[in-house]
């Protein structure tokens, strides 16, 4: 087994915070053809400026 993975297997997995909270997804990868290197990631969903996951409504 390689240290190697496609760009399409790393797509739509979650990105997660420490505290285990999901925050995003992956939607691209960005690639550096010339050096072969993963430069960067786009995130879908989830995120800082996102609104809440969950409503809950405050009882009286």
């Amino acid at each position: 087994m390689s240290g190697y993975l496609q760009a399409r297997e790393i797509t739509k997995k979650p990105v997660v915070t420490l505290g285990g909270e999901a925050a995003a997804q992956i939607k691209d990868v960005v690639l550096d053809a010339a050096q072969g290197d993963v430069r960067a990631v786009t995130l879908s969903g989830r995120g800082l400026l996102a609104g809440p996951e969950n409503t809950a409504s405050a009882h009286a």
